[in-house]
């Protein structure tokens, strides 16, 4: 199991309250549907968010390269982020 870390921004900070809690909802959500992930954890910001992510993965490569499809599957998945990015992961 690898721990991955990641920076989501918002389009237009403050983030709203509102907006916060569709991106957490978003992620749980991609993390329950997809295999190789167990767990994540967000913490919102007046800019978007920083979080882990606990992926089951052959090395630390494949565990990011999940870690960003799975932020993108959220981001994508919810129209609210529609301007959200992902800029680490």
């Amino acid at each position: 199991m690898h721990l991955v870390a990641f920076r989501i921004v918002a389009p237009s900070p403050p983030v709203a309250p509102d907006e916060a809690r569709a991106l957490r909802v978003a992620l749980e959500q991609a993390v329950d549907a997809r295999r190789g992930a167990e767990h994540v954890r967000v913490h919102t910001s007046r800019d978007g968010a920083l979080g882990v992510l606990f992926v089951l993965a052959p090395g630390p490569v494949e565990a990011r390269a999940h870690c960003l499809s799975l932020c993108a599957e959220a981001l994508a998945g919810e129209p609210q982020l529609s301007g959200w990015r992902i800029v680490e992961a």
